[in-house]
This record gives C-alpha cells, structure tokens and sequence, in this order.
C-alpha cells in the first residue's frame, strides 16, 4: 500500500522541482527539458544565431538569411515567414549544406521551418 507523505517546501527556492534520488524526494534545480528561444522580429537581410526563433516581414522586399557555420550537433535556429509576398532564401556559410543543397528557399506566407546543425558542415530543414 502506497501512502502518501507531506513534502516540506523547505530548502526550496523558484523554479525547483521535486526529484526522487532513488531514496528520498528530494527539491532540485530543474534542468534539460528544451531549448529556450530568443524571439527576433527581421525585415533585412541578415546572419542567424543559434537558439533564436526570428518572425521575418517581406514586405519591403525580399530577406536573405546566412547561417552560421555548422559544428555544434543539435544547434537550431527557426524561421516563420510572417507577413509580405517576397521571399525569404537561407544561405549556407562557406561550404556547409542546407539539405544537401546551398540555399533554402521559403516562398509561401506563414510558412515556417526549423534548421538544426548536424554538427557535421550539414543544416538539416525540418
């Protein structure tokens, strides 16, 4: 018969979950669980960063995007073509690939994709 016990908040702070150490229950720092993205809003050309979800406007014209340089395996970044008729065109820096090709090309509005680093000179477009 499992019975219940009442955890004491004591020792913890914000943001602590409850863990069990193979013993006890015990208050911990949470930790893993995702990527945390930086929002950024575009409406110019300009270079990606790692971690960041950027909402691109076309409506001035079209965007170009460089990417980083491939090296870190899980590494992505997101892309949401959000408002404007011209397109968005990601490019590879220096030799990396985008899908096995040098560009990737987003011409639909609303359209949104996720480029994550094979860690390998390689974008892989989800």
């Amino acid at each position: 018969m499992i019975r219940p016990k009442q955890i004491s908040g004591a020792g913890a702070v914000n943001g602590d979950v409850l863990t069990y150490d193979g013993g006890n229950v015990v208050w911990a720092a949470a930790s893993g669980g995702g990527v945390s993205w930086t929002y950024e809003r575009k409406s110019a050309n300009f270079t990606a960063v790692a971690g960041y979800h950027y909402s691109i406007d076309t409506t001035a014209g079209a965007v170009t995007v460089t990417l980083p340089a491939s090296g870190t395996a899980a590494a992505a970044i997101r892309f949401k073509r959000r408002a404007g008729n011209n397109s968005v065109t990601i490019n590879r820096a220096g030799a990396d690939t985008i899908d096995g090709e040098t560009s990737y090309v987003m011409n639909n509005q609303h359209q949104a994709n996720e480029l994550v680093d094979s860690g390998l000179g390689a974008w892989e477009v989800f």
